[in-house]
């Protein structure tokens, strides 16, 4: 899936069961993450066809970022919590819509075996479309319910923006 799903999960995910603004922000930051293995691109296209879906889109790479990040959350136990389960989100997306030939890594560094999804759906589908304009819908819900949005922390004037904007349609 696209890096906006990704975010958009994560944060609708951090809004609905994490309490602090930073927590949120982390959440969402996890959602995506896993993409890192796909800067490779930048140095050459081998390397993202390569490792991409392979060194961060394992369990290892989603224990050490959520526990690393839960150290700077306020319940560090509830917030790893929600952070490996915001990271599962965007496996469980990229499983789902990532287009054929990528599969899954899970047990990577431990073990090698690749898991992929025989009815994958192609990265530009429909399936996808519908779950960015569905987060999109329900990050405006949760905006214009709670106050607050994916920016609240990054750019709070345009976050109050965004949060004025859904609260037109909720």
């Amino acid at each position: 899936m696209q890096p906006a799903q990704h975010f958009l999960s994560g944060w609708c995910l951090g809004t609905f069961t994490l309490v602090h603004p930073r927590e949120r922000l982390f959440c969402m930051l996890v959602s995506v993450l896993p993409d890192i293995d796909g800067l490779g691109v930048l140095v050459d296209e081998r390397y993202y066809l390569e490792y991409h879906h392979v060194l961060s889109h394992n369990i290892c790479f989603g224990i050490l970022v959520s526990a690393a990040l839960s150290q700077f959350s306020e319940n560090k136990f509830w917030a790893y919590c929600v952070y490996l389960c915001s990271f599962h989100l965007h496996l469980i997306l990229d499983f789902l819509g990532s287009g054929p030939g990528w599969g899954i890594y899970y047990l990577w560094p431990i073990a090698g075996q690749y898991y992929a999804n025989p009815l994958v759906w192609d990265l530009q589908s429909w399936q996808n479309t519908a779950f960015l304009v569905f987060y999109i819908l329900l990050t405006m819900f949760f905006a214009a319910k709670q106050k607050r949005g994916p920016l609240e922390l990054i750019a709070p004037r345009l976050d109050a923006k965004f949060v004025h904007f859904s609260e037109k349609f909720f």
